[in-house]
């Protein structure tokens, strides 16, 4: 369930920044308030996205149809509200569909890329992957020049330490940013890199290759993290348990935990008996499950769900120690996308953590727990 609420928040997510308040009023409609409280924008648009890049994507209900386009950070609309779909800025340009075909506009509103292309994503160091009319995918530059050939039935959308999977013949390998392939296509399913690592499956089971292609652990578990390692520690499951193994493929932390996240700032969380505590790279037990839900630790603190008085599920912040430091009083955690680490922050990066209150108000907080603007 959490998965699925995740997954329906991250649609069309990038880098969520924003300077102002996006509140919905009693007839649904969402409008912007400043960081003073006062009114900027009236409520009138179906939905208000964060903001990225200093413009914000907007929607409005046009029957049959919604339609989007962009506002700055006064209200003001600097495209029409004309698009079947947009994305967030990433890199000066954001991606627009129109008629089921895609191509990225400027922050004027300009359409610089042309609208031919059948899928197209957000820039990560001037490449873009696409897909062209013939069905295929490959990378651009932000002039629209073929950096890598379009030859592949599909693509990961991002390049992760240089490196990222494709998809041919219902076959999956890696390739660098140069378009050199590092593997071979062969695999059933695959991950990212991150710390050299990255996992593989094949013929129903998981293991790990390395940036060169050489397959480092052997193909014998039936989960792993699709992120791999992270603090020299990547989790997999193993006859119905979860536990950690190095890079070594050696056992670290035993396969006794009915689920468990990654590692991060030196601690996992870990499901039992129903409820979600936290520990620490040698396995030990720093927080005793206690929790509904628990997210990672990020810049010291994590989310976590309990249920109040109301028998309400409610979110706040605990400290290493297991102490809550900000009130259990909040609707949701609110994801923020780091777009260097292409990793989704459930909790706080940079200082802030996105939050929702149970007005339907989304806004940002420091670690005193006061509403702060970007």
């Amino acid at each position: 369930m959490k998965l699925l609420q995740l997954i329906l928040i991250l649609t069309g997510f990038t880098q969520l920044i924003t300077a102002q308040t996006i509140f919905k009023n009693a007839d649904g409609y969402y409008g912007l308030k400043n960081e003073n409280g006062s009114i900027i924008l009236q409520p009138k648009y179906t939905f208000i996205r964060p903001f990225s890049e200093g413009l914000a994507s907007v929607a409005i209900n046009k029957a049959p149809h919604i339609k989007w386009g962009f506002i700055n950070n006064k209200g003001k609309e600097v495209t029409a509200i004309k698009y079947d779909k947009v994305e967030f800025f990433a890199e000066g340009l954001a991606v627009v569909k129109l008629n089921n075909l895609y191509g990225y506009i400027n922050k004027l509103g300009t359409e610089v890329l042309e609208l031919h292309f059948l899928e197209a994503f957000s820039f990560q160091n001037n490449m873009a992957v696409v897909k062209n009319k013939n069905e295929k995918f490959g990378v651009i530059d932000k002039k629209g020049k073929v950096i890598i050939d379009f030859k592949y039935d599909y693509m990961n959308t991002y390049f992760t330490e240089q490196l990222t999977w494709v998809a041919l013949n219902n076959k999956i390998g890696f390739i660098n940013t140069n378009g050199k392939e590092i593997s071979s296509i062969k695999y059933d399913d695959a991950g990212t890199f991150s710390e050299e690592m990255a996992p593989v499956k094949l013929n129903g089971k998981w293991g790990f290759i390395n940036n060169k292609g050489q397959e480092v652990i052997p193909f014998k578990y039936d989960v792993t993290s699709l992120n791999s390692f992270s603090n020299g520690l990547v989790k997999v499951k193993l006859n119905n348990n979860y536990g950690f193994i190095n890079k070594k493929g050696e056992i670290v932390i035993p396969f006794i935990y009915e689920n468990v996240g990654d590692f991060n700032e030196g601690y996992a969380s870990f499901l039992r008996d129903g409820k979600y505590g936290f520990i620490d790279v040698t396995g030990k037990e720093i927080i005793k499950p206690t929790y509904h839900y628990a997210w990672s630790f990020h810049e010291g603190l994590a989310a976590i769900e309990m249920k109040n008085e109301k028998s309400e599920n409610v979110w706040g912040f605990i400290n290493t120690n297991g102490k809550i430091v900000l009130p259990l009083i909040y609707s949701s955690i609110l994801p923020q996308y780091n777009r260097s680490t292409h990793k989704v922050i459930m909790g706080f990066d940079k200082g802030k953590a996105y939050i929702s209150s149970f007005d339907f108000n989304s806004f940002y907080i420091n670690k005193k727990g006061e509403k702060i603007s970007d």
